[in-house]
């Protein structure tokens, strides 16, 4: 994939700053957790994203409040925008210029753009974008990625695409065997520990199992052994020390079970740290589950907005701009500053994407009864003139003929179903049509 190049004119101090980003999609603003932070107060916290892939390269505007000018024009937010061989915008003071590798030579420092395309950008690849400033704002009076906000980002995980279950079933069914045969041995270990020990008197069978956590350690992971060791009066051995910031395993056990007890009501919470760990594993496999889904969800609505040419998001949030399932949880778990509102937004995403369905059922029964007007026995009579031979044989023709081009032709037959009757549904149902 080439990358996209993006310049950074500072009309105000003469300066420039030059950056590569490999992976899509790009995000740019304000807040220092994008891709292209632009710490200055008239760029929104969330101002805009490029998306691309091999084919394509778009530019979005996500409903800033100052807005971004394209030829003097304002960017309407969710817009796109083609980059095409080079695209230049303007943020307040700040001219940023787009353009994908190979494809346009480098302008230099402070000089004015040449005359180029000014289409916008926008493409659908998961991954947040490595940041790669180059040498430039070292030679001239740049901004200085490191004062700028600029950040060198380490490439995510490649792609959102969902969990492959099959291959999850095979791992179950290929493992079954390996942990039946464990269960067996273990088993086996218990059976013959407690044969062992019926034979012993009470201070020996103490002292054997002392030798036997100093000899087999493993075993003090195992929740019976630890009954064992209750039962016949032996102290656990001492675990390590925790590490410096470590918390504490008793009030991280308790806090387990408040969460466990939260979202599962009603069912006994973990107990042990083991099962306090087995339940956290749960937890991080849902919530990865989820987010993956949530993000192929929102690529869905936004691909079908682009090619219907409707606007299925109502309001763009940060949520919009995360890109990969990774961001999408960095943005809701940040214990520091989230909080309800960000749970909110999450909220909204999914009334917008139940709003989207709503909408999406209208317009396309919308559709249909606008195509079955286009055969309607009455309006095809309208249009047969009493010049014919016979007026039955004419109107059979005139059906026979419209019928054949909605059937024959690709682009007549969406024209008729998601054309202009699908589009006032849609927006009806949207909250757009008002």
């Amino acid at each position: 994939m080439s990358p996209i190049s993006i310049t950074v004119f500072d009309a105000e101090t003469g300066t420039t700053s030059e950056y590569s980003f490999s992976k899509s999609p790009i995000r740019i603003g304000r807040n220092p957790l994008n891709d292209l932070s632009l710490p200055f107060p008239f760029v929104s916290g969330w101002h805009a994203i490029v998306r691309f892939d091999d084919e394509t390269a778009r530019f979005f505007d996500l409903g800033s409040t100052n807005g971004t000018l394209l030829d003097g024009r304002r960017v309407q937010a969710g817009e796109p925008v083609d980059i095409g061989a080079m695209l230049s915008v303007t943020i307040g003071r700040l001219e940023l210029r787009l353009s994908k590798a190979g494809e346009h030579a480098g302008v230099p420092a402070g000089m004015p753009a040449p005359a180029g395309p000014s289409a916008s950008p926008w493409a659908t690849t998961p991954a947040p974008s490595a940041v790669q400033p180059t040498a430039a704002w070292a030679v001239v009076g740049a901004i200085d990625p490191a004062r700028a906000g600029a950040r060198q980002t380490a490439a995510a995980p490649a792609g959102t695409a969902h969990v492959p279950m099959h291959e999850i079933h095979d791992a179950v069914t290929g493992l079954r065997p390996a942990v039946e045969q464990f269960r067996r041995a273990w088993s086996t270990v218990m059976t013959a520990m407690h044969h062992t020990l019926s034979s012993m008197d009470g201070g020996t069978r103490q002292f054997a199992l002392s030798v036997f956590q100093r000899e087999f350690p493993e075993l003090e992971r195992e929740p019976e052994f630890a009954q064992v060791l209750a039962q016949a009066g032996v102290a656990s051995a001492p675990k390590p020390a925790a590490p410096a910031g470590a918390r504490a395993g008793g009030g991280d056990l308790g806090n387990v079970a408040r969460l466990a007890e939260a979202v599962r009501p009603g069912e006994e919470p973990p107990r042990t740290p083991e099962e306090a760990s087995r339940f956290l594993r749960c937890v991080e496999d849902v919530l990865r589950a989820s987010a993956k889904a949530f993000v192929e969800l929102q690529k869905g609505q936004e691909q079908f907005g682009n090619e219907m040419g409707v606007r299925t998001i109502k309001e763009f949030t940060p949520l919009h701009a995360a890109g990969t399932a990774e961001n999408v949880l960095k943005y809701l778990l940040d214990w520091q500053v989230g909080g309800p509102h960000r749970t909110q937004e999450l909220v909204g995403v999914y009334a917008d994407l139940m709003i989207h369905q709503v909408a999406l059922i209208n317009g396309v029964l919308e559709g249909a009864r606008g195509l079955l007007a286009r055969l309607d026995p009455g309006a095809i009579e309208r249009q047969v003139t009493a010049a014919w031979p016979t007026r039955g044989a004419a109107l059979w023709k005139q059906y026979m003929q419209r019928h054949r081009e909605l059937l024959e032709s690709d682009r007549l037959l969406t024209e008729a179903m998601f054309g202009p009757e699908f589009a006032r549904a849609y927006a009806e149902v949207g909250g757009e049509g008002n």
